[in-house]
This record gives C-alpha cells, sequence and structure tokens, in this order.
C-alpha cells in the first residue's frame, strides 16, 4: 500500500480538531515530498473541510479543491470542500489505511499554491491523536 502515498493524495485520517479535540476522520493532502516520503515516520499534511466550504467570505486560507459529483474528477471529491491551510496534521507512516482511505491527487499547480499558502501561513503541525 506504501505505493499509494505520494505528494499531493489524499487520504482519509485521524485528526484532531484545531482545538485539539474529537478525533474523527477527516481529509488530509499529504504534504510531504515525494523524495522524504521512503525516508520520513509521519507524513505532514493539510486537513480539509467539506464544512468550512460553505463558510461565507470563505478566508484567503481556504483553497477550494476540484469536485465533482460523481467523484470523476482528480481528487475523487465529490462534495465541495477546502484545504484550511494553517490546519496541519501529523499522520504516521504506520496507521493502517483501508483502500477506501485513498482519494485522488491535488493536481502539482493547485498544490504548489497549497505549499506556498502553508509555508506562508507558518503553522506547526499537530501531533496525531491517540485513537484507543
Amino acid at each position: 500500500m506504501s505505493q499509494q502515498f505520494c505528494q499531493g493524495r489524499l487520504i482519509w485520517a485521524f485528526v484532531l480538531d484545531p482545538r485539539g479535540r474529537n478525533p474523527k476522520k477527516r481529509p488530509v493532502v499529504i504534504l510531504t515530498s515525494n523524495q522524504e516520503i521512503a525516508t520520513v515516520d509521519v507524513f505532514v499534511t493539510v486537513v480539509a473541510s467539506c464544512s468550512a466550504a460553505s463558510r461565507v467570505p470563505r478566508p484567503d486560507h481556504f483553497i477550494g479543491l476540484p469536485f465533482q459529483e460523481f467523484g470523476y474528477c482528480s481528487t475523487k471529491l465529490r462534495k465541495p470542500t477546502v484545504v484550511i491551510c494553517d490546519w496541519l496534521a501529523e499522520i504516521p507512516k504506520s496507521t493502517a489505511f483501508s483502500s477506501d482511505d485513498f482519494g485522488g491527487i491535488v493536481l502539482p499547480n493547485l498544490l504548489r499554491r497549497i505549499i506556498a499558502k502553508v509555508d506562508e501561513m507558518g503553522s506547526a503541525p499537530a501531533q496525531p491523536p491517540s485513537i484507543g
């Protein structure tokens, strides 16, 4: 399954909310570079949200991801979704992922924009939750 991990891949993983509570499975985009993926124990990710996509006005650190009602797009998302560039999370590579936990890919131009905004925000990733 490790060959499915790559920079820009959407995966669903248990992540705490921004206040460090409420662990639940959320979509995240892997930011860790492809070169580092083979050698690191944790991925740095940016968290995505469907509910935040409806926020008006949308903050400039909320970046929309491609979606299509039937999932026929690069991300395979079916609902409006945004990445929240100041909400980072570390996901252990040892996490047991099922094939259903893997989504599509954020294409390079959009991924570069997301990484630039994350760098601009200067956020540090949250530690993974301990799920009993």
